[in-house]
């Protein structure tokens, strides 16, 4: 390539328009990828928080489940309880009616 002027005090070649446009871009918006990057670490903490909190209801619905699930257990165990009480009563009783 050559350069206009003389060979002592030559012309540098000019740098293309996009590549003028992207050094003017990054000397002119510093504060915009500063505030971009602040959107992002926002964004961040929000999605952190969400899987605090998701984390957090998984963990009480499953204790929630487990709870329901002794209760029932518990339930289930008084009235075979009961039934069984129960059984030798009513055998007592229909031997009674025949």
């Amino acid at each position: 390539m050559t350069t206009l002027g003389s060979s002592e005090n030559p012309i540098p070649p000019r740098k293309s328009n996009s590549v003028l446009l992207a050094v003017g871009y990054k000397a002119i918006y510093p504060s915009h990828k500063k505030q971009r990057l602040q959107q992002q670490r926002d964004k961040l903490a929000l999605l952190n928080q969400q899987v605090e909190k998701t984390t957090l209801l998984r963990q009480q619905r499953t204790q929630l489940e487990t709870d329901a699930i002794i209760t029932k257990r518990t339930s289930l165990k008084q009235r075979l309880q009961d039934t069984q009480k129960l059984t030798p009563r009513i055998k007592d009783g229909a031997k009674r009616i025949h």
